[in-house]
């Protein structure tokens, strides 16, 4: 079985699952240096390291890959599965929380050269996901009727914080609220087709960070100042279903200027201004991914994860280290 997820959880925290992934890259031993251990790994249900590499070239990832499947046909019948009593599902999942009958976006991002989208896509870009409620789709398109235009604030506060953010190149940080200077997005219908609702999207979103981190203190405080900002112009298309109160089509478009950098998106040679391309659309069903910053919404739907052990490392939760 092929999976993806984040590893920063993995190698960090203290369920089972996280216990099970760190002693298995680890020599058997809980992981406590602040190292990663990001990349592709092949491990047999029994914990044992079929292979691993950290590489993002196909062909040395199927190298790997048929390496680590010539072990696993050497392996003993009891080490491919778990053993019994074993039980690796966690307890909290940001997956958990996915917005049933709300607006799941997936958004692209790369970079934008002089000559614009004509030009040869750059080798960098980014994929992330945006989550909005179906409460919170409710409340943005009850009562529409044809020729009204009315503004979205809730969608484009999220996605100016959240989504309009300059990671085509690597891991970036959110905006603050106070951070904010403009997040406009104006929904108007332009037709009726039986039930269904067209809509003209338009707007604009511009977010400075000028001094200290104001978003306090959890997984994504920086060392230090990163002072950064981007602006961006919005225009797109959706189709709301009236009966249901779905969206059965959404594609927003954004041409952004970026300048300045954080510690890990790439720009750290790179801070003068230059500009970005946005692209998002309705998600598939499958996978369920949770957006990056999901953490910050500040949403009372989202579940957060108990107190303790998901995000701290066993000397900090005082628990045994190998």
């Amino acid at each position: 079985m092929c999976t993806a997820d984040e590893v920063w959880r993995l190698q960090r925290g203290s369920e089972a699952d996280c216990v099970f992934f760190q002693r298995a890259v680890n020599g058997g031993k809980r992981i406590t240096d602040p190292g990663t251990r990001q990349g592709t790994w092949i491990l047999a249900p029994d914990g044992t390291l079929l292979g691993r590499t950290s590489s993002r070239k196909p062909e040395e990832v199927r190298a790997v890959l048929e390496a680590a499947l010539a072990r696993w046909e050497e392996l003993p019948a009891a080490a491919r599965r778990l053993p019994e009593g074993v039980e690796l599902d966690p307890a909290h999942r940001w997956e958990d929380s996915y917005p049933e009958g709300g607006l799941v976006l997936v958004g692209t991002v790369r970079d934008l050269s002089a000559e614009g989208l004509a030009a040869p896509p750059p080798g960098a870009w980014n994929r992330d996901f945006a989550w909005f409620s179906r409460a919170e789709v409710e409340a943005l398109t009850r009562g529409l009727v044809p020729g009204e235009s009315r503004a979205w604030p809730l969608l484009a506060e999220r996605l100016a914080r959240f989504h309009l953010v300059d990671n085509a190149r690597g891991q970036t940080l959110p905006y603050a609220p106070a951070e904010l200077r403009r997040a406009r997005l104006t929904a108007t219908v332009t037709a009726r087709v039986g039930e269904q609702l067209v809509l003209r999207l338009e707007g604009e979103t511009e977010a400075l960070c000028e001094g200290p981190w104001r978003l306090g203190d959890n997984l994504w405080t920086p060392a230090g100042e990163h002072p950064r900002g981007i602006e961006a112009r919005l225009l797109g298309r959706a189709v709301l279903d009236g009966a249901t109160g779905r969206f059965s089509a959404f594609e927003l478009v954004a041409v952004a200027r970026r300048f300045g950098h954080t510690q890990n998106n790439g720009r750290g040679r790179e801070p003068a201004p230059s500009r970005l391309a946005f692209h998002l659309t309705l998600a598939p069903p499958e996978p369920r991914v949770a957006p990056t910053f999901v953490a910050l919404y500040d949403a009372d739907w989202i579940v957060a994860p108990p107190v303790g052990t998901w995000n701290r490392s066993p000397e900090e939760c005082g628990l045994e280290q190998d």
